[in-house]
């Protein structure tokens, strides 16, 4: 998966790819692919097992079979926003479940940098991050048609107050 991202990327000069995941602190730890019928779902992939094994399961598909649904585990090295980004102005994150944890990892980012940031929802943890990001002076907006505040369907994007007169151009 890293090598077919590098490629999509590699003439981008201001993108960087990592074969790492983002966390809270550095370590080692478990990640987690569902396979079902031998095809990978690598974009339910995470570090949380039951996220990577219930997204299937709560969204079952068409003649879909519980027994025929396995998760592989991986060890993959994990690192802090703070650690890996120097400077950024947008960030987005989708990581099934672990969105709190990238930036609890990522407070120094947060305050220096300030940079909007766009977070796929996940009901299990939508009030927490509102909260987290609202200790850092950050106010959640949803795109439709038009701009507003609140939460989006599938995406959210939290903007610094510092900067929210980019939304009114």
């Amino acid at each position: 998966v890293f090598n077919i991202l590098y490629r999509s990327i590699m003439k981008y000069d201001n993108v960087t790819a990592r074969q790492l995941a983002l966390g809270e602190n550095d370590g080692i730890h478990t990640l987690y692919i569902p396979y079902y019928r031998n095809i990978a779902f690598d974009g339910l992939a995470s570090l949380s097992r039951d996220e990577a094994y219930n997204w299937l399961i709560d969204h079952p598909f068409i003649f879909f079979d519980k027994k025929k649904l396995w998760i592989k585990k991986f060890s993959v090295l994990v690192s802090t926003l703070d650690r890996q980004v120097q400077a950024a102005d947008f960030i987005k994150i989708d990581a099934q479940g672990l969105e709190l944890e990238i930036l609890k990892g990522g407070t120094r980012t947060l305050r220096n940098c300030q940079p909007m940031i766009m977070i796929e929802n996940n009901p299990n943890n939508m009030r927490e991050i509102y909260d987290f990001l609202d200790s850092y002076r950050y106010d959640s907006y949803r795109f439709t048609d038009r701009i507003s505040r609140g939460f989006g369907e599938i995406n959210t994007i939290y903007i610094p107050r510092s900067k929210e007169y980019c939304i009114h151009k």
